[in-house]
């Protein structure tokens, strides 16, 4: 693991030796903007290519999500009153901070075309830092704006 992520081989071998800058306004800035734990994988299924589109356009736009994948068609089997049902759904990917994940839970099931849509939230156990930095960053407004 590096340095800049946690405890390594390096710090622990040699505590004598100094931070490079890099890696201690990297570890400030993932102080300040959160830990992979904080951030959530929010799963929708949808019947349509447009409604996975506008659902993932709401929850940008609100920025409730820093990011949303489209994947599909996939074939989907359910019990939906008493039959069991088959359909073509895509699956909307998202990735919220802890804090929205109730409002974006709210704005999908609003918005969904289904009486009780899928809407389910995984916890980040970890990854890639810079990017679930990133992901905190846009969904707490703090994100890079483009010049329009």
């Amino acid at each position: 693991m590096p340095a800049s992520v946690g405890s390594s081989f390096c710090e622990t071998e040699h505590p004598e030796q100094t931070e490079h800058p890099e890696q201690t306004e990297h570890r400030e800035q993932r102080r300040r903007l959160g830990k992979s734990e904080d951030i959530y994988q929010v799963v929708v299924t949808v019947p349509s290519t447009e409604e996975a589109d506008r659902l993932a356009r709401l929850a940008l736009e609100a920025r409730l999500a820093a990011c949303v994948q489209v994947s599909g068609p996939i074939e989907s089997a359910y019990w939906w009153e008493g039959v069991v049902e088959e359909a073509h759904e895509w699956v909307c990917t998202m990735k919220t901070a802890a804090p929205l994940l109730d409002a974006l839970t709210d704005l999908l099931v609003e918005a969904h075309s289904y009486d009780v849509p899928e809407v389910v939230a995984i916890r980040i156990a970890g990854g890639n830092h810079a990017y679930l930095d990133w992901v905190s960053a846009e969904t707490s407004g703090h994100g890079r704006q483009r010049p329009h």
